[in-house]
């Protein structure tokens, strides 16, 4: 199954998938777990007065994407506790890493845009999903 095919959009100058691009397909990723789950970024902002942000990020590039490579990504919330989520995302290329990024985000309240703990509901909804890891497309 092809989940993304890499685009001329995606690449650089030499047909190389941008470096930027890793993040934001882990990005695609991890929301799409959460929406997988019915807890979508607008779910939890509308109904929860709940975003979260990015606040650590650590990235290791293995091997180059190129155009027209068939990618898959592979997220998985690696832990959750009232500080917040981590995210373990891989990119593979014909079933070996490309690229992998772990992912730490806190929970913010849309209203005063001030950081939050995780609240209950979202602690004891994920707590049981720690470890699951989901490949997604990024379309």
């Amino acid at each position: 199954m092809i989940d993304y095919l890499v685009s001329y959009a995606d690449t650089d100058a030499g047909g190389v998938l941008h470096h930027a691009r890793y993040i934001e397909l882990a990005e695609h990723g991890y929301h799409a777990w959460l929406k997988h789950r019915s807890l979508s970024f607008r779910k939890l902002s509308q109904e929860h007065d709940l975003s979260m942000v990015v606040y650590d990020l650590a990235a290791k590039y293995k091997s180059a994407i190129f155009l027209e490579d068939e990618i898959q990504i592979a997220t998985q919330l690696h832990a959750i506790d009232r500080k917040g989520l981590e995210w373990n995302t891989r990119i593979l290329k014909n079933e070996v890493i490309a690229f992998s990024v772990r992912t730490k985000m806190a929970c913010i309240a849309v209203a005063t845009r001030s950081i939050v703990s995780v609240p209950d509901f979202l602690l004891k909804r994920l707590e049981h999903e720690v470890g699951i890891v989901m490949f997604v497309g990024a379309e």
